[in-house]
């Protein structure tokens, strides 16, 4: 037996990835609220339309991968030497931080009044 997937599934995989790919490049460049869904459609030259064919919202594109860095960060830890501490990381660059001051304390935009 073929295990390996039709044409039309790599195909379908190879525009998810194409769109998740696009999506995390204009969302590590413009941040993630100014990016539009017709700017990450036209970086992955496809249409809006075909994005909610893949992604049901701009929130799932943006946590796509998040299997995967979960299963190599459990991969890392697994393999790092007993005793060993992770490496520190350089604190926050400025956008990240004004990014999360934006968001506020629950991880979400604060509402403003409108008058």
């Amino acid at each position: 037996m073929n295990q390996q997937p039709g044409l039309r599934e790599r195909k379908k995989q190879r525009t998810r990835e194409t769109i998740a790919r696009a999506a995390h490049e204009l969302f590590a460049e413009r941040g993630y609220y100014v990016t539009t869904l017709p700017d990450i459609a036209e970086a992955a030259d496809v249409s809006t339309r075909t994005i909610f064919a893949y992604f049901p919202s701009k929130e799932d594109i943006l946590f796509s991968d998040f299997p995967l860095m979960k299963e190599a960060l459990a991969r890392a830890l697994a393999e790092r030497p007993e005793g060993v501490d992770a490496p520190r990381s350089p604190p926050p660059s400025t956008s990240c931080r004004s990014e999360a001051t934006a968001r506020g304390r629950n991880g979400r935009r604060p509402k403003t009044s409108r008058r």
